[in-house]
């Protein structure tokens, strides 16, 4: 697979496809702001964003969330459940109204290593995801605020919908909350360099 046949790879379009494939997933709509899973849910689906925005984080000892992700369309999200540990404390939550392919887990991780195509598709995926954390990683040594602002943007910048009528680019919809979360900062740190953004 190219990087050209990457970019334009549908995964809900390429399930679709093969009428075998139909009894393991669907399609859901989750309203913005609503919780996907939550850390205490033992999910046993991998999610696919057609439309929209998602948020991953944790929560910290204090029951505070802690955005450290986020996920515009043609991406995916759930437990693989890869980690020796299975210590998973991910939430997932809805930035927009989302469209998302709900697939089932074994299902997922079986068609993987099957099916050639998605293989090559799925390990260009993991490569693209790695590469965004390295450039997140790099952001904590930029001494300038508005610097790692500009960064994450860059990272981050792709349009999604909002909803059936609007759509934005993904920086633009998060809390000054999550923007901080994913530099690194606190909200407060973040609202003097973005009221001059």
């Amino acid at each position: 697979m190219t990087n050209s046949n990457y970019k334009s790879f549908c995964l809900h379009q390429y399930l679709n496809e093969n009428v075998d494939h139909k009894p393991f997933f669907k399609t859901i709509t989750v309203e913005k702001g609503e919780m996907i899973y939550q850390p205490s849910t033992t999910t046993l689906h991998i999610y696919y964003v057609i439309e929209g925005g998602v948020s991953l984080g944790e929560y910290t000892h204090d029951g505070n969330c802690v955005t450290y992700d986020i996920l515009g369309k043609n991406n995916i999200f759930g437990n693989l459940k890869y980690l020796e540990s299975g210590n998973f404390y991910e939430f997932s939550k809805a930035l927009t109204t989302s469209t998302l392919l709900k697939i089932e887990h074994q299902f997922f991780r079986d068609i993987i290593i099957q099916d050639h195509r998605l293989s090559d598709w799925f390990k260009y995926y993991l490569v693209k995801r790695w590469c965004i954390a390295e450039k997140k990683l790099a952001l904590v040594n930029q001494k300038s605020i508005l610097t790692k602002i500009e960064q994450i943007c860059k990272i981050y910048f792709q349009k999604v919908s909002i909803d059936q009528i609007q759509s934005d680019y993904l920086p633009n919809i998060l809390t000054m909350q999550e923007l901080g979360d994913l530099i690194g900062v606190s909200r407060q740190s973040v609202s003097r360099p973005v009221s001059t953004f």
